[in-house]
């Protein structure tokens, strides 16, 4: 970034430049329209030859206007452009060029990635939508993470830095991390999952390269990530409240009572809400925040998997899962696949955080929503309280794991960038269409083209996912084709800024709006005339629509920043104040938190379906929580811990009453495996009766 973004100011320093030109290109254009309109009212004969006679919108223009016809404004002011002069487009440029260039300059761009940063540009503005849709799923994920760390303990205590508590911290920052990046795409489902799950929440490896624990690891990792993690927070913030400063001024001067009805105010206004969905898109990236070297974090990040990985390779490690786990050596493939596949020692790719890379939702949420409905969501408030529990549940998981899959309730994150950006851009369309001359024309309809334009590669892009594979060519191939149709909706966009801001619509046929049938008339009189009750409550009505969902947007980012945020903090003392901060205000806000709750009860209840997957913030801790697994081998066991000498000679050990990762058993008793005296230690230990019946719908 830091070589592109002078490259990017000269542009726009070159395009200033150009403007400068403009007094000279357009002298005494300012008089051009008032020329037109002293020969036009000359006399009656030339009103009614070229004056307009059609249907006029009703509370638009003043009763008894002499309105003058598109055909007519051409044949007496001509067909091109009235530019603005040089002061018109210099109070256009200082109220909304610059603000949003310098708030487009806070985006979280990569450091000496060239290509990518241009690609990321092109993304961003030319694909809003979907780009502004992952950034949201991604705040999703990490806001889940932060709330199982939450709830992990009680509610008044905050363990110390050497607690379990630090160490899930750890986890599930380092899980965030992990949720930035792609995964090879040859990577099966089931040992990628499985992997990463030892990688991230297990206390009982044994590490075979002589190095620290796999505890130690995480622990150093995510205090060196939590030191990388970008910074510039207070510049976005700084840059963001320019903004907010410049639209409260053309707001105070659209609306105040000596320029009510003005067209080009109320022009330029509508350009300034048009473009302020890229403000929420830019505020969005201090949540979903990328590490300053994006490489060297892969880099640390695939040397823990890739250590984890050959931790799994021993056989002590692979008993420890068997025989934590339940069943046999051949119901656990996937170590199997670990020893022999290479990929997995290239586990992440690419850098994708902010919706850089298209199609790409994370490896986070499966893993967060399955230990989420097995285990954490019905343990509540203090599930951390069974520590060797709670492992055994973050560990194995449930019986079908998938590493890759959508999941339908981003859905909400989808239309909620749908309602930002098109609602945002819908107050500034409102403004332009109902604008004397009311109708359809050059500025609302170019909003309107790069409405459908963005909702087009939208459209397009899910559909692609959803019709095809993550290694199919033809995926590729519409990557780029996407690719295209994101640089031309930019350019149209960026097209439309330049209109606006130069005067390119200052032409008879952009004052006519006859797009869609109606308008056909121009009024060259001052703007006295637009001075009508309708004309403010169609501009307040666009402005407040633009408002309040910007508004909103900037709360809710805003609120998951300060919630979030002990999660990243690198002081631990500074994470427990934050977190007790984020504390004292769900309580305050608790009830409005369980609205949408109550909702979505209500509604899963009318459907039949009343299991909950999401877990829900709660003060109390539940009075009783259910003990999932008992007897477990401790961390400073002998290999065979639970080994147990018979009278006979024999030898036993038994497996406590778990829930199968596989093969899904349901828990009914305690499996006792034995070993005759007459058998070889190299015979496999068989059970003294049958695994109990398969709980009902498991799939075997």
């Amino acid at each position: 970034m830091a070589a592109f973004v002078p490259r990017f100011v000269d542009v726009w320093v070159g395009l200033a430049f150009l403007v400068t030109l403009i007094p000279m290109a357009a002298a005494g254009a300012a008089k051009h329209w008032k020329n037109c309109h002293a020969q036009f009212m000359k006399n009656e004969t030339t009103q009614r030859l070229y004056g307009f006679h059609g249907i006029v919108e009703s509370g638009s223009i003043a009763p008894g206007t002499p309105l003058l016809s598109v055909q007519g404004c051409e044949a007496l002011c001509g067909k091109g452009s009235n530019y603005h002069d040089w002061q018109t487009s210099a109070a256009t440029i200082t109220t909304w060029v610059l603000p949003m260039v310098g708030l487009l300059l806070q985006a979280p761009f990569e450091s000496n990635a060239k290509k990518r940063t241009f690609l990321a540009i092109i993304r961003w503005l030319g694909s809003p939508i979907p780009s502004l849709s992952y950034i949201l799923w991604n705040v999703r994920v990490t806001a889940k993470s932060s709330l199982i760390v939450d709830m992990s303990c009680p509610f008044n205590q905050y363990p110390g830095p050497e607690s379990d508590f630090a160490d899930i911290r750890d986890s599930f920052c380092i899980l965030s991390f992990m949720n930035q990046y792609t995964v090879d795409p040859n990577c099966d489902t089931c040992p990628g999952e499985k992997l990463l799950r030892v990688c991230l929440f297990s206390n009982e490896m044994k590490m075979t390269d002589g190095g620290p624990s796999l505890a130690e690891r995480r622990r150093e990792l995510a205090n060196t990530l939590r030191e990388g993690r970008r910074r510039g927070v207070v510049p976005v913030y700084v840059t963001l409240m320019w903004f907010i400063f410049a639209l409260g001024i053309s707001l105070a001067d659209a609306f105040g009572p000596r320029n009510i009805g003005s067209n080009s105010l109320a022009h330029d206004l509508a350009m300034g809400l048009l473009i302020s969905w890229v403000a929420v898109l830019i505020l969005s990236g201090i949540v979903d925040r990328n590490p300053s070297a994006p490489e060297d974090t892969r880099r640390r990040l695939n040397d823990l998997v890739r250590a984890t990985r050959d931790a799994l390779r021993d056989p002590y490690n692979q008993e420890t899962i068997v025989v934590q786990g339940g069943g046999w050596r051949e119901h656990y493939p996937w170590l199997d696949q670990l020893e022999h596949d290479d990929q997995f020692g290239h586990f992440f790719h690419e850098f994708a955080g902010q919706g850089r890379v298209r199609m790409h939702y994370g490896i986070a949420n499966p893993i967060l929503s399955n230990i989420e409905f097995s285990y954490v969501g019905q343990q509540g408030r203090d599930w951390l309280k069974h520590e060797r529990d709670a492992r055994w549940a973050l560990v194995y998981g449930s019986v079908d794991p998938k590493l890759f899959h959508f999941d339908l309730r981003q859905l909400w994150q989808i239309l909620s960038a749908i309602i930002i950006v098109d609602g945002i851009i819908a107050g500034a369309f409102i403004i332009s269409y109902l604008t004397p001359t009311v109708g359809l024309g050059c500025r609302s309809g170019g909003y309107m083209i790069f409405i459908v334009l963005t909702g087009a590669l939208l459209t397009t892009e899910f559909i692609v996912w959803w019709a095809t594979d993550r290694t199919s060519p033809i995926r590729a191939a519409f990557n780029r084709i996407l690719t295209m149709g994101e640089l031309v909706s930019m350019t149209w966009l960026i097209y439309i800024i330049l209109a606006q801001v130069l005067g390119s619509y200052q032409s008879c046929a952009c004052k006519g709006s006859t797009w869609a049938g109606k308008g056909g008339y121009i009024d060259l009189g001052t703007s006295e005339v637009y001075k009508s009750p309708e004309v403010k409550r169609y501009w307040g009505a666009g402005t407040a629509l633009s408002l309040a969902i910007m508004g909103s947007a900037f709360a809710f980012i805003i609120a998951e920043w300060c919630e979030q945020s002990h999660l990243f903090t690198q002081k631990y003392n500074d994470a427990m104040r934050g977190l007790r901060r984020t504390r004292q205000w769900k309580r305050l806000t608790i009830h409005f938190r369980h609205v949408p709750d109550r909702i979505i009860e209500l509604g899963k209840w009318a459907i039949r379906h009343h299991e909950r997957r999401s877990m829900i913030w709660t003060v109390h801790s539940r009075p009783q929580q259910k003990r999932l697994v008992r007897n477990q081998p401790s961390r400073t066991s002998s290999r065979r811990p639970l080994n147990t000498a018979m009278d006979d000679g024999s030898s036993s050990f038994v497996l406590s009453p778990v829930t199968s990762p596989d093969l899904s058993y349901a828990p009914a008793r305690s499996i006792s495996l034995s070993r005759s005296q007459h058998q070889t230690p190299d015979e496999a230990y068989r059970p003294s009766f049958p695994f109990p019946t398969p709980m009902p719908g498991s799939q075997r």
